[in-house]
């Protein structure tokens, strides 16, 4: 095949998938998300370090450039953690929330490939969310109202 096992949206498709994504962002903004943007590809350090290398590596695109080893970020979790380190932050800087509809990349098995459900590539509708032990409850349930307020309009 010409493409990796991965899905085209024709024009009619695409307006429907922007329309969703906008509305799933106008959710995250009430709900005081912050969209990022986490590159794609990220040194395989990264990688070892998150401990998804040791678990995932034989599912994930990798490669060399100038004789290092760089991998197509297979989820965006690690790439959040980079971005909420990249400045200090202040316990009243908490909670911090990140959202991001990244495009992913999985080396997944030809016979585990799957419609839309098993593919490689796709964008991952994700969030991160950074708070002190203390605001671990009100944020799970402010996320599980922000979930059922979305799935109950859908």
């Amino acid at each position: 095949p010409l493409q990796a096992e991965s899905c085209f949206f024709q024009a009619y498709g695409t307006r429907i998938y922007n329309k969703l994504l906008e509305f799933v962002k106008e959710k995250y903004w009430d709900y005081g998300y912050e969209e990022v943007t986490t590159p794609n590809i990220f040194h395989f350090d990264l990688w070892n370090t998150s401990g998804h290398a040791g678990h995932y590596k034989q599912n994930m695109f990798h490669f060399h450039v100038e004789k290092e080893e760089w991998g197509m970020k297979p989820m965006n979790c690690p790439g959040h953690c980079v971005l909420f380190d990249h400045r200090k932050h202040s316990f009243r800087d908490l909670p911090k929330r990140y959202a991001e509809f990244g495009v992913l990349h999985r080396n997944e098995y030809s016979g585990a490939l799957n419609g839309l459900t098993r593919v490689r590539r796709f964008v991952q509708d994700d969030a991160h969310i950074f708070c002190r032990k203390d605001q671990i409850e009100q944020e799970v349930m402010a996320y599980l109202e922000m979930f059922y307020e979305i799935y109950g309009t859908l």
